[in-house]
């Protein structure tokens, strides 16, 4: 590792800390474990492309378009938790509930009678 590598993880680091990330994200920065601010969801539905992201406030609710981590590939409902090497960088809009069945990052629980997967089965 050159001696500039070091430098560099703490600068983007540095870029996330000033967007309002924390946890395990940053940690990933600082460990060179995450190198780019880019969305990695499959299809990104940001308007300004997935290179782009919004402040995140200390207060909710959160900017559609803030960075926030998603449990992949291991959901959060399977019992998954945010470890470096269950996660990915993803917009607050494509990680909440109502939206992400769209993106295929959350399942909806068998019993939900909002649940897509319940139209197909008999009452």
């Amino acid at each position: 590792m050159a001696a500039s590598e070091p430098a560099r993880y703490t600068s983007f680091a540095q870029q996330l800390v000033d967007l309002g990330v924390g946890g395990v994200l940053r940690k990933m920065a600082e460990r060179g474990q995450l190198l780019e601010l880019r969305c990695e969801m499959p299809t990104c539905y940001c308007p300004r492309g997935r290179l782009h992201f919004e402040r995140r406030p200390k207060t909710t609710p959160l900017p559609k378009w803030a960075p926030n981590p998603d449990h992949y590939p291991q959901l959060k409902t399977d019992g998954a938790h945010l470890d470096p090497w269950n996660v990915r960088l993803a917009h607050v809009y494509a990680t909440t509930p109502t939206t992400a069945g769209a993106t295929g990052s959350v399942r909806c629980p068998k019993r939900s009678p909002t649940c897509p997967s319940r139209t197909s089965l008999k009452p």
